[in-house]
């Protein structure tokens, strides 16, 4: 769908916002997104280390981050646009593979899980994320003057005022020996998630510093090297593999987009970054590098526990494959049988199956990796865009391979910031043909 747009005013044929108030609209929800990070950092500020039931609730189901995605749809509403429009666009597996995925998880939801309402919330937060990715490539689509450097500025100032409330939380609570900090940052549950949430961050800072025709280097490698040994000191192993693998990759496809020069300047900020975090306060011993290194160097396995998880997941999904358990229930069923505390598996593949059973969670699996094959077959094949869009996907799904990444909004939201560009302007090109 395209709307024909008359620049300071509104269409009267169609009713179509101006380029003007589109560029506003997109502006507006890039702003949102970008103070999301810190947005959930301060609501889920807590020093003393107890959480109170409402601060359990918001800091749990990520409320912060769910108020700040239902305003983007707001905003993208008032843009002009429409989800039935939207789908109609999409290609037809695609369509198929989300009414499958509506079916089983809105049945599920109802009709098996042990908790209705929190699996109708998570639910119901799976179809905002898809909505809000519709809603940014719809502004995108829509706007004529999209600037991918102001898009990478605006993502990497709101990644930097996230790492500075983190650092002043630290700072401030340092000297507490009962505090439990692997559980109690701001704007998560656990570390882990805080240093994935960054590594993906990383990738706006990132793009810039590749990027032959892009100023201010100096800038974005010192942002580039605080958000790494930021990701360093958490001690976060998944969140490094899946950056490096999703730059790895982003630089291979869109190999015209960098220059040996810049990937130096990377490789010189990331290893910088990693030994700055070395003298950084740590409070505990799964912290900081040298934990990193050594649990990478010896002979252990990826994570005994993790594999018996997944295992024990497995194991569970066989006992009812093609329903699943709905949304939102696995700590609690996995809690009863395995003692495991965790609201999924640490896999995607496993956390979706498991969800919504074998058809509802490979519809599911289908609709991502359509997304990723979207972004594979955009143009130009040098662009910041088009590296922004494959870097940020593969990291995220990298880690989401081992981690919950796609199970917590705000890692969702950033990582939708980061490909709804490509898809908004593979969709523009595409309409011109």
């Amino acid at each position: 769908m395209r709307h024909s747009v008359t620049h300071g005013k509104i269409d009267e044929n169609t009713g179509a916002p101006s380029n003007t108030r589109v560029l506003s609209y997109l502006l507006a929800a890039l702003c949102l997104i970008a103070i999301a990070p810190l947005f959930q950092s301060l609501a889920t500020w807590d020093r003393d280390g107890k959480l109170a039931e409402t601060a359990f609730v918001i800091r749990h189901l990520s409320l912060p981050t769910v108020v700040i995605e239902i305003f983007i749809v707001y905003i993208a509403s008032r843009g002009g646009f429409d989800p039935a429009a939207v789908y109609r666009n999409l290609e037809l597996k695609t369509k198929i593979a989300i009414i499958v995925w509506s079916i089983f998880a809105v049945f599920t939801t109802f009709f098996v899980s042990s908790d209705i309402l929190s699996s109708l919330f998570i639910l119901m937060r799976y179809f905002i994320h898809c909505i809000v990715l519709c809603c940014l490539v719809f502004l995108v689509l829509q706007s004529e003057n999209f600037n991918v450097k102001k898009w990478i500025e605006f993502l990497t100032i709101g990644a930097l005022l996230y790492l500075i409330s983190l650092l002043v939380f630290v700072y401030l609570t340092r000297n507490s020996d009962s505090f439990p900090w692997a559980l109690r940052l701001p704007s998560a549950t656990n570390i882990r998630q805080i240093g994935n949430l960054l590594s993906i961050l990383a990738i706006a800072p990132i793009t810039a510093l590749l990027a032959r025709d892009h100023s201010q280097k100096a800038y974005y490698f010192l942002a580039v090297s605080l958000i790494i040994a930021f990701v360093t000191w958490t001690g976060t192993r998944g969140g490094m593999l899946g950056l490096a693998l999703g730059s790895t990759l982003g630089i291979i496809a869109t190999f015209k987009f960098t220059s040996l020069r810049n990937i130096a300047l990377l490789t010189t900020s990331w290893v910088g970054g990693a030994l700055f975090s070395i003298p950084f306060f740590r409070p505990a011993a799964d912290f900081g590098l040298f934990r990193m290194v050594k649990t990478v160097t010896t002979d252990q396995q990826l994570s005994p526990g993790r594999t018996e998880m997944w295992r024990d997941t497995f194991f569970e999904i066989l006992q009812n494959p093609f329903l699943g358990y709905g949304s939102g229930n696995f700590r609690q069923n996995m809690l009863e049988k395995y003692h495991y505390d965790f609201n999924h598996p640490h896999n995607v593949i496993l956390q979706y199956i498991y969800d919504w059973g074998i058809f509802g969670g490979l519809a599911a699996l289908v609709i991502l990796l359509s997304v990723g094959g979207r972004l594979l077959a955009s143009r130009p094949q040098g662009s910041a865009v088009r590296f922004l869009a494959i870097a940020a996907f593969c990291t995220t799904l990298t880690i989401a391979m081992i981690e919950g990444t796609l199970f917590h909004p705000l890692p969702i939201l950033m990582t939708i910031a980061m490909i709804s560009p490509a898809l908004g302007l593979a969709s523009k090109s595409a309409l011109r043909v």
